[in-house]
């Protein structure tokens, strides 16, 4: 069917548990049964998949940005979720009229694989191994049958010259196995980490942060009126602030002095595209001198 994009970044919340962000809005004909389909400009590129209809409405449909389809794609694929194994590299796929399409290298974490190998903000992937590097995806592709100790050769240009790194994946360090029983013990908190598209609608500086699956009955967290579907990104204990994006930050946090001494704590959801805060009461929760390390 043909249609016009009528709006951009529209955020459609279906339930507290699932809230679709950041849609291509467009009377191009949406019916159930072909979500999962492409959206497709004039010029036959892929801009969008089909995720949903408005009930009710004349012929108003969504779809995901397919920019936003790639990064998930790219995290689906990734040698960390699927052998856990660690690079470090952050990169961006940009299109220039000199260069055409080129991915390139937007951060390197400190400590990394890819900060070992050389690589620096900047650089462009061309190659990895064998595969020529065209989106973020490649990279991912390329490295699929790395292993520690045993390098990948990733060609890069940088400054204009083409070199060769040697890129020595590394295996994911492990939260600990019952940080989320514990977590759930102390506060009633049942969580999983989210990746920083989910938090972006509230705050481009977010870096994810934890979904909440359930909460405990009578526990801190339900006094508190947290609820399933909402997202923890942080928690404040008197001027110091930090980010939870992982079980094991609410354990460093809980262990912290001055959190043993405070009565109550800040803590910061996403709820529906917006920040929410809220107090926190801890004179009630289960010692925390008891949390294992």
């Amino acid at each position: 069917s043909v249609g016009i994009v009528s709006a951009l970044k529209r955020n459609v919340t279906l339930s507290d548990d699932q809230v679709y962000r950041n849609l291509i809005q467009t009377d191009a004909c949406i019916n159930p049964g072909n979500s999962g389909g492409p959206l497709i400009n004039i010029d036959g590129e892929l801009v969008g998949i089909n995720v949903a209809v408005r009930a009710g409405a004349q012929g108003i449909g969504f779809a995901l940005p397919i920019d936003d389809v790639k990064r998930v794609a790219v995290d689906m694929m990734s040698t960390r979720r699927l052998v856990a194994l660690w690079h470090g590299l952050t990169t961006d796929e940009l299109l220039s009229p000199k260069l055409g399409r080129s991915v390139v290298v937007s951060g390197v974490q400190a400590g990394s694989p890819a900060e070992a190998a050389g690589f620096k903000a900047g650089d462009a992937v061309t190659r990895v191994g064998e595969l020529g590097v065209n989106t973020p995806l490649d990279i991912e592709r390329g490295l699929m049958d790395a292993a520690p100790g045993r390098p990948t050769r990733v060609q890069i240009r940088r400054a204009g010259q083409e070199q060769a790194l040697a890129l020595d994946l590394k295996p994911v360090a492990r939260v600990s196995a019952d940080a989320g029983d514990q977590v759930w013990k102390v506060l009633g908190l049942k969580t999983t980490p989210v990746a920083p598209e989910y938090v972006v609608a509230a705050s481009p500086k977010l870096r994810g942060g934890l979904y909440i699956q359930d909460v405990a009955p009578g526990s801190p967290a339900f006094a508190a009126q947290m609820r399933k579907g909402d997202i923890l990104v942080g928690i404040n204990v008197g001027v110091r602030h930090w980010e939870t994006i992982k079980p094991d930050n609410i354990l460093f946090i809980l262990r912290q002095p001055e959190t043993a001494h405070a009565q109550s704590v800040q803590y910061y959801i996403v709820r529906r595209n917006g920040i929410l805060q809220g107090v926190m009461n801890l004179a009630e929760a289960p010692t925390t001198a008891t949390l294992s390390r």
